[in-house]
């Protein structure tokens, strides 16, 4: 069998728009009329999508696992993370421009990333699989083009927090972007993770892997003390515009596609009573699956509960699924 070839694409955003970074392992089996869509990833509002998707621990990353089931798989990096096109005031002081990558410009980039995808591959529609903000971008598209969904997985998914903490509404005014310092990184990946916990869940050697990747994504992080890595505000800004005033960016009611909502035990970034709340929402879905996953956090495919992870989504992807009567 011929193994799958990693492709990489820059996709513009219109005339003079910024370019996404797409990169994907093309399958010969996902090519065929017929066989399985390919899977597009969409990253959270932090790390850009190669690092999230495509970061090999142990030679093997989860484009590797959604390849080597059939499917062509791709990664998208949205404008202003990793290797897509940075805006240009994210080379200025941050306070001088207005919160960059706002979500529905994010919508509209993975819209573009999936014509790609289904050019590239013959296919008529995509299974997406969003991560943490990238659920929202990728449930807000469902809901819009139902009919080239294939199927949805969301993945530590955002909806309505209890009770907000660090964003409420009256907030000072944001700038366009946010530096994120890899200690702070490092504390945030852990949130939630019992002590005794955290040093089993990460081999020193993983944690050495996404820490250079992070880095390596953004050229200016070395030149930090400590290094930092740029993120844009967009998500920042719609959910002191949307979640923390009682509002979601789209209706869940309206994705039609078979859905996976998937959430880590100790995950504290997207509890679960948020994707349970997310879940009870997905009045429309042909079917729908709510899946905790014990002893796991939010990072989950960058760490040892990664297997479960890769093994419950695969399975929701290959299953052969009936609608549900009451639909």
């Amino acid at each position: 069998m011929t193994p799958p070839a990693r492709l990489e694409r820059r996709i513009a955003l219109g005339s003079g728009g910024p370019r996404v970074y797409l990169r994907g392992l093309w399958s010969p089996a996902g090519a065929r009329a017929g066989g399985p869509p390919p899977v597009l990833c969409v990253h959270g509002s932090t790390y850009p999508g190669h690092v999230a998707f495509d970061l090999p621990l142990d030679g093997l990353s989860w484009l590797d696992v959604l390849a080597a089931g059939g499917r062509s798989a791709w990664c998208v990096d949205l404008p202003g993370y990793g290797r897509a096109d940075r805006p240009l005031a994210m080379d200025r002081p941050a306070h001088l421009s207005p919160p960059l990558t706002r979500t529905d410009e994010a919508v509209a980039a993975v819209a573009a990333a999936r014509d790609a995808v289904l050019a590239e591959t013959g296919q008529e529609t995509v299974a997406l699989l969003g991560w943490s903000w990238g659920t929202t971008i990728c449930a807000a598209l469902a809901a819009q083009e139902p009919d080239r969904v294939d199927r949805l997985v969301l993945w530590g998914p955002q909806w309505f927090p209890e009770s907000p903490t660090w964003l409420a509404p009256g907030s000072t005014a944001i700038g366009a972007y946010r530096l994120a310092s890899l200690p702070a990184l490092r504390t945030r990946r852990f949130r939630g993770v019992p002590e005794a916990e955290r040093a089993a869940l990460v081999p020193p050697a993983w944690l050495d892997a996404w820490e250079t990747a992070l880095l390596d994504s953004d050229p200016a992080a070395r030149d930090r003390d400590p290094p930092a890595i740029r993120a844009p505000n967009g998500t920042i800004e719609d959910s002191l515009e949307y979640w923390c005033v009682g509002e979601a960016p789209y209706d869940p009611a309206r994705i039609r596609a078979p859905t996976l909502v998937v959430v880590g035990e100790w995950d504290r970034e997207t509890p679960p009573d948020q994707a349970r709340g997310l879940f009870e929402a997905l009045h429309g879905a042909s079917v729908r699956r709510l899946v905790v996953l014990g002893r796991a956090g939010h990072w989950a495919m960058l760490d040892r509960r990664r297997r479960d992870l890769f093994h419950v989504v695969q399975g929701f992807l290959d299953e052969p699924l009936e609608e549900d009567p009451g639909v």
